[in-house]
């Protein structure tokens, strides 16, 4: 699944902006997660413009270019009604925390997970 960046709204005031150090306008990204919460809105997990930081931005901030969904995601809904599609390495609870402890299991888990981001069905 592919987007491309539209418009850049910053996350903590929603105002819009022309720049952000995490976004580039009109740049293309790959989309490694979907989140969604209850009475939220849809929030996309790309690797940010520095390409090592994967982060949630409002899914209102881009238009789909590719829309095939990688084989390997699957869904998974919390507690508490959060869903989340994405590889199955890191539905785990608690993996992201992990992932930016760096724990070794996680960041292997997000490179698995990544490398299988190019298998689609059609």
């Amino acid at each position: 699944m592919r987007v491309v960046c539209i418009r850049i709204v910053n996350q903590v005031t929603g105002a819009e902006e022309s720049t952000s150090p995490w976004l580039d306008l009109s740049a293309e990204y790959e989309v490694l997660e979907i989140y969604s919460s209850p009475g939220r809105t849809i929030k996309l997990r790309i690797a940010s413009s520095d390409s090592a930081t994967p982060a949630l931005f409002d899914s209102s901030m881009f238009i789909t270019i590719d829309r095939s969904i990688p084989s390997s995601w699957v869904a998974s809904v919390a507690e508490a009604g959060e869903l989340r599609i994405g590889p199955s390495q890191w539905m785990r609870e608690g993996f992201w925390e992990d992932f930016f402890d760096r724990e070794p299991q996680a960041v292997e888990d997000y490179v698995l997970g990544s490398a299988r981001q190019g298998a689609v069905d059609q």
